[in-house]
C-alpha cells in the first residue's frame, strides 16, 4: 500500500528506501481567521442613546432621539448603500430630535454626530424600517467571555450575519474580566461586524465590584433599559454580580412596562429565574393559579440559587413578568440550555428561555449555540422555533448548534460555513457559497455582491444552484450592488451564486499542508486555490482495503485571497487519501500519493557503506577551523 507519507517525502524531494506506516506529524499552517480586534471607543461617554448597544428603531419619515451632553447641531446616517443628512427640529432638556427622510433606504446605519467642537460616530445605532413589524425574527444569544472564547464569538457572529435575523439580543458576559483590555477589544472586533440590531444586556462579568461596571457603562451605557419595535417592547435589567435583581430595577421595569399595553412585552436579564435542575428532573412546564404559588416554586427548588436567596426581589419579579403579561423572558449564564413555560390563571403562556452558551467553559458533551425565535404582535411565540429540529422543547441539547460539543471529537466549531470570491466591487467574477450541515432550513439569508459600475447587469451571466430568488441592484459611491432576496438555505445543503463576464477553464490547485495523528484520527488538511471564478468544493476519501471511505468529519475554512483550507478526520493510520477540487465554473483536480511504479526487474542496490555521524564531521570540521586560525596567528607574531 502506498502511504501519505510517502507522497510528502515525495513532494518534498526525499526518497524513502522502505514503506512508513507512521504518518509524520508536521507543523501545521494557520487554517482560520483570527478573530478581529478594534480599538476600545467609550461610545456612551457623550453620547446615553441611541448606542450600538441599544440601536434606535424608526420609520422612515420619522423623528429621531438623541441624548447626549454635547450641543449637536448636527446628524447623518450613513452605511454602504447610502448617506442621509437629518435636519434637526427640535431640541429640550430630554434630547434632541431629528428628521429622517422618508427616502431612506431601511437598514442598520452608523450615526454621525457633531457639535461646533468635535464629531462622534456611533456603529449601527439607527435601525430604519418602512414600517412596523408584525413578526420578527429574534436570535438570542450571549456568555462569550472572551479573550478565550473570541473565535466561538468570531465564528457566531459570521452565522448570525448569514442567517440576517430581523434583531438580535446578547444576553451577557462579554468579557471575562473587564480590567483587562484585550477582552475588550477582542469582543469589540467581532461585535462591531454584526449587521443586525442588537440589544446588549450586562453579565455579571462586566462588573469590577458589586454594583460597580464603570468600563461596560463607559462604552455600552445603562444596565437597564426600554426599547419599543412598533407592537414589540423589550425591557433590559441588571442582575449585578451575585445573580438576582435588585427591588428599584423591578419597580422600574413594572413602570415602564404599563405603558406598553397591549404590545407583545420582552423582558431580558442576565441570570435565568428557573434553575437549569429541572431539566434534570424532567420539569419544563410550570402551572400557577395565584401569585403566592411562587412560594411552592420556592419550597420546590424550582428558583435559581442566586434568586432564592433574595425571595422577596424573586417573587416581586415574577409578579410583574405574570401581572403585565410579558410572555417572553431571556436570560443565560448557566452555559446549558433551558425552556421553561409557565401557564397562568388566566391561561396565558410565559416562556423562560435560556440558549446554549458561546463561551469557552460549558459542561462535557454540551454544545454552543443559540436560539432564533418567531416572535408575533398578537402575543404569540412559535413554539417551534424555541429549539432546534430533531430535538424538542424539552429535548436538550435544543440550541441550534455553533459546535458539536465540549470533548466531543470529531469536533467542528461553525455548521453554517460560506465565503465569497472577489467580492471587493474591483472584479467582474464574483462568486458565493454557503454549506448548511445543520438540520434547519434558514430563509431570507443575506448575500450581497459588489461589482464594478463599468458593466451593466445584462452583461453578466448568473449562477444559482441550490436555492431560488431575486434581487434588486443598487450603484452607489462607485459600486454597484447586486441585493438577493427570498433566498433560502435549506437543511443539509449548498447554495451556489456567481456573477460573471468571462470564461474560466483553468482547474482549481490542490496542496498537500500535511497530516497529524490525533487519538484513533489521523488530521489531514489541504489548501485549494483557483485563479477564475473561485474554489468551490472539496471532496476527500481515504482506502481501506479496497474501499474508499468518507472521513468522519470534513471542515472548511475560508482565509486570505481566496484560499480555502480543508481539514478531514480520518479514522486510520497510513491510508491512502484523494481529494478532488472543484471550482464554480466546473474545473476539477485531483490530489492523490504519486509514487512512481516499477516497470521490470530491478538491480539490487548495493549495499549501503556505513556513513560517518553528522556530529562527528562538523567537529572535524571545526577542528580543522580552530587550527588554522591559530597557524595564521602563530605566523604573524614571527
Amino acid at each position: 500500500m502506498i502511504k501519505l507519507l510517502a507522497s510528502l517525502v515525495k513532494d518534498l524531494g526525499g526518497r524513502m528506501k522502505k514503506p512508513i506506516i507512521i504518518l509524520l506529524i508536521l507543523p501545521l499552517v494557520l487554517v482560520s481567521a483570527q478573530p478581529p480586534s478594534a480599538n476600545i471607543v467609550f461610545y456612551a461617554e457623550k453620547v446615553s442613546y441611541p448606542l450600538p448597544s441599544i440601536p434606535e428603531p424608526v420609520l422612515q419619515g420619522g423623528v429621531l432621539k438623541v441624548i447626549s451632553s454635547l450641543q449637536i447641531s448636527k446628524a447623518k446616517i450613513h452605511n454602504e448603500l447610502g448617506s442621509y443628512d437629518l435636519p434637526l427640529l427640535s431640541k429640550n432638556s430630554s434630547g434632541f430630535f431629528f428628521s429622517v427622510p422618508k427616502d431612506v433606504r431601511p437598514g442598520l446605519y452608523n450615526l454621525l454626530l457633531s457639535s461646533e467642537s468635535e464629531s462622534i460616530e456611533e456603529p449601527h445605532s439607527v435601525w430604519v424600517m418602512s414600517s412596523w413589524p408584525k413578526m420578527l425574527r429574534l436570535l438570542a444569544f450571549g456568555d462569550v467571555k472572551t479573550p478565550t472564547a473570541a473565535p466561538n464569538f468570531f465564528e457566531a457572529v459570521k452565522e448570525i450575519n448569514l442567517i440576517n435575523p430581523d434583531v438580535a439580543i446578547f444576553l451577557g458576559d462579554l468579557v471575562e474580566t473587564p480590567s483587562i483590555s484585550s477582552a475588550w477589544k477582542l469582543f469589540l472586533g467581532s461585535y462591531n461586524l454584526l449587521e443586525v440590531p442588537t440589544y446588549v444586556v450586562i453579565g455579571n462579568h462586566e462588573y469590577e465590584t458589586r454594583g460597580k461596571a464603570d468600563i461596560y457603562r463607559s462604552i455600552f451605557g445603562p444596565w437597564n433599559y426600554s426599547v419599543s419595535i412598533g407592537n414589540f417592547f423589550i425591557v433590559v435589567l441588571p442582575t449585578d454580580e451575585d445573580g438576582w435583581i435588585r427591588e428599584e430595577y423591578i419597580r422600574w421595569a413594572d413602570e415602564v412596562l404599563s405603558t406598553a399595553e397591549g404590545k407583545f412585552k420582552i423582558l431580558a436579564f442576565h441570570h435565568p429565574l428557573f434553575s437549569p435542575e429541572l431539566k434534570e428532573r424532567g420539569i419544563y412546564e410550570v402551572n400557577v393559579s395565584s401569585i403566592d404559588d411562587f412560594d411552592r416554586l420556592l419550597s420546590d427548588k424550582y428558583i435559581y440559587g442566586s434568586f432564592a436567596d433574595h425571595p422577596k426581589e424573586a417573587k416581586m419579579l415574577f409578579s410583574v413578568i405574570i401581572n403585565r403579561d410579558v410572555r417572553l423572558i431571556l436570560s443565560e449564564h448557566i452555559h446549558t440550555d433551558l425552556n421553561v413555560m409557565v401557564r397562568d390563571w388566566n391561561g396565558k403562556m410565559h416562556y423562560f428561555i435560556s440558549p446554549a452558551a458561546i463561551a469557552y467553559d460549558i459542561r462535557q458533551n454540551d454544545i454552543r449555540g443559540f436560539k432564533l425565535l418567531r416572535i408575533y404582535d398578537n402575543g404569540t411565540v412559535d413554539l417551534r422555533s424555541t429549539y432546534y429540529d430533531g430535538t424538542g422543547f424539552a429535548k436538550y441539547p435544543n440550541s441550534i448548534p455553533l459546535d458539536s460539543g465540549e470533548g466531543v471529537e470529531p469536533y467542528k466549531l461553525g455548521f453554517l460555513k460560506y465565503f465569497y470570491i472577489n467580492n471587493d466591487g474591483k472584479h467582474h467574477d464574483v462568486s458565493f457559497e454557503a454549506i448548511n450541515e445543520l438540520k434547519e432550513e434558514f430563509c431570507d439569508i443575506k448575500v450581497v455582491f459588489r461589482l464594478p459600475q463599468d458593466v451593466q447587469i445584462s452583461s453578466y451571466r448568473m449562477l444559482m444552484e441550490g436555492t431560488k430568488g431575486n434581487y434588486e441592484v443598487i450603484d452607489y459611491n462607485g459600486t454597484r450592488f447586486v441585493i438577493f432576496k427570498n433566498l433560502c438555505l435549506p437543511a443539509n445543503s449548498a447554495v451556489s451564486i456567481g456573477f460573471y463576464t468571462s470564461d474560466d477553464k483553468v482547474p482549481p490547485v490542490i496542496k498537500f499542508l500535511g497530516a497529524e495523528e490525533h487519538g484513533k484520527w489521523t488530521i489531514v488538511r489541504f489548501s485549494v486555490q483557483d485563479s477564475g471564478w473561485g474554489p468551490k468544493n472539496m471532496s476527500i476519501s481515504y482506502k481501506i482495503g479496497d474501499r474508499w471511505e468518507k472521513p468522519d468529519l470534513v471542515d472548511m475554512s475560508p482565509i486570505e485571497n481566496g484560499t480555502i483550507v480543508y481539514s478531514a478526520w480520518i479514522p486510520a493510520k497510513g491510508a491512502d487519501i484523494r481529494a478532488v477540487a472543484y471550482d464554480f465554473a466546473g474545473n476539477s483536480a485531483t490530489w492523490k500519493p504519486a509514487v512512481p511504479q516499477p516497470t521490470g526487474p530491478q538491480p539490487t542496490p548495493p549495499a549501503e557503506q556505513p556513513q560517518t555521524p553528522y556530529t562527528v564531521i562538523m567537529i572535524a570540521v571545526l577542528a580543522v577551523v580552530i587550527f588554522l586560525t591559530l597557524l595564521v596567528i602563530i605566523r604573524r607574531r614571527k
